[in-house]
Formats: structure tokens, sequence, C-alpha cells
């Protein structure tokens, strides 16, 4: 799930989202999941090396056409979070603070827990 999280508010994906992934997993399958690292992205801002209107477009989305918006942001915490609660068992961040275009990603992966 690259940059697709985000596009959903927190309630669709703890109520519909990421049970209907934990559904389609097999046991012990892994879910991948890709998306705006909103820490690296506020200490870059910050500490000056990360453009305000970066930081904007990235939190809201694009907002230039429907579906380019952006309901929710993580921090490396609350993601883990929310697939701890999810029944996923969530592995070491693969990378923080990665560039990709305007944003500064993240990746994880979890393991489909019973």
């Amino acid at each position: 799930a690259a940059h697709l999280t985000e596009h959903f508010t927190e309630a669709y994906l703890k109520s519909t989202l990421l049970p209907a992934w934990h559904r389609l997993l097999k046991p012990s399958g892994i879910l991948r999941i890709v998306v705006p690292d909103a820490e690296g992205m506020i200490r870059a801002f910050s500490q000056g090396t990360y453009p305000f209107e970066n930081l904007q477009t990235v939190t809201y989305g694009g907002q230039d056409y429907p579906g380019n918006f952006h309901y929710t942001m993580f921090s490396r915490e609350s993601l883990r979070t929310i697939l701890r609660e999810a029944r996923f068992n969530p592995g070491e961040y693969s990378c923080v603070a990665r560039p990709n275009g305007l944003c500064l990603e993240m990746e994880i992966t979890a393991t489909k827990l019973p």
C-alpha cells in the first residue's frame, strides 16, 4: 500500500480497510505500507531544510483532482500503533524521511497475526 493509506480517515482505516487487508492475507502474510513521514517532514521544516509549501501539499494532498486529499498523517509510532490494533506485528522501518518528489516518506512491513 504505497501512498494509499493517508487517503482514508483514521476511523475508516480502523473499521474497514485494515481489517479487510488482514482478512485477505494468508497466515503470517506481510503488509507493506509507504506513507508520508510526518515526523521527518516536520523535523526538516523546523530545521529549515524542507519548504513549507512541500509540507502543506504533502499534509493535505495536492487537491488538484477528486481523491487527491489526505485525511490522516502518521508519526512513526502512530503508524505502528494502528497496525498493532489491527492485529499486525509491525517490523522495523526500512526507511524514514526518504525523499520521493515533494514528500519525505517512511516504509514499514507488518506481519499478520492470528
